[in-house]
């Protein structure tokens, strides 16, 4: 994978540049802390979302392609698994909701 130099990035990202640039977003682990000065670097010139929307779009495809290469019963097993991991969980309100912090150090009333 080629790198670029948070110091040498160009104002103008040809598709070269941001093919290189998506890659480093979407690295993991990142073996350095260059993504995190051209996101900075990046941010202050408002071309950050090109790169990110461009990843999310590739991460879409990347799903979608695992998916559909499940056989039709894979895919029935997969949604059963998604729809029972969400049946068990239970929302008690946002942290630091003051109703739910005095509901849950509420202690029962004894007969």
């Amino acid at each position: 994978m080629k790198k670029i130099d948070p110091n040498k990035l160009p104002e103008i990202l040809t598709p070269e540049i941001i093919t290189i640039l998506v890659e480093i977003a979407m690295e993991f682990p990142k073996k350095n802390d260059d993504w995190q000065i051209i996101s900075k670097i990046l941010i202050e010139r408002n071309q950050l979302n090109l790169i990110l929307d461009i990843v999310e779009k590739y991460k879409d495809d990347e799903r979608e392609k695992k998916w559909n290469s499940l056989s039709k019963d894979s895919q029935i097993e997969e949604l059963r698994k998604r729809e029972e991991s969400l049946k068990d969980k239970k929302f008690s309100g946002n942290m630091g909701e003051e109703e739910v912090i005095l509901e849950k150090n509420r202690k029962p009333k004894l007969p």
